[in-house]
């Protein structure tokens, strides 16, 4: 299990609630996790979730949650 499919459950979780500090935090930590694992994508989307949290921007903070699990798929293949 990669470290992304592990995230899989708080993401379903932080698209129910849409708590803004909640997804920056997780934001936060998906691009930390990405430039610690030299992945560009994944520091990419987390980057591009902050700032949608940032702009209060819930359409794409939808979008993107709803993307984390084929993001995790295609890590996870490579």
């Amino acid at each position: 299990q990669s470290a992304l499919e592990g995230q899989l459950a708080r993401v379903s979780q932080l698209r129910e609630t849409q708590t803004i500090n909640e997804i920056e935090a997780f934001a936060e930590e998906i691009r930390f996790l990405g430039e610690s694992h030299a992945c560009p994508p994944v520091s990419a989307w987390g980057a591009k979730l902050g700032d949608a949290a940032g702009m209060f921007d819930m359409d794409t903070m939808s979008r993107l949650l709803g993307s984390f699990s084929e993001l995790s798929d295609q890590v996870a293949s490579g």
